[in-house]
């Protein structure tokens, strides 16, 4: 005899998303407080204003963003390039 489990009503679902999505923007909060409390320790001991600290960011972000992309790009792109064995496409 097979037992079945009981059926998830719409509303439970909902709950549990809702749940899910509070934890999620709870933990967003701490990391963004958690950034902003680095950030003015950063300014206050390295006597960096605001205008440097984004240079400096903006130019990391220059050097890694195209390395990032290529890295995330790259293995679907070759995927697209080389031809599959088998599969139901081909001819």
């Amino acid at each position: 005899m097979t037992t079945q489990s009981p059926a998830i009503t719409q509303d439970e679902i909902l709950a549990k998303i809702y749940r899910d999505l509070t934890r999620l923007a709870g933990e967003i909060a701490i990391d963004r407080c958690r950034n902003r409390v680095l950030m003015k320790l950063v300014r206050e001991k390295l006597d960096v204003g605001d205008e440097e600290l984004n240079g400096l960011f903006r130019a990391e972000l220059e050097a890694n963003l195209e390395q990032l992309c290529h890295d995330i790009t790259g293995p679907m792109l070759r995927e697209l390039e080389e031809p599959t064995a088998g599969g139901c496409c081909q001819a």
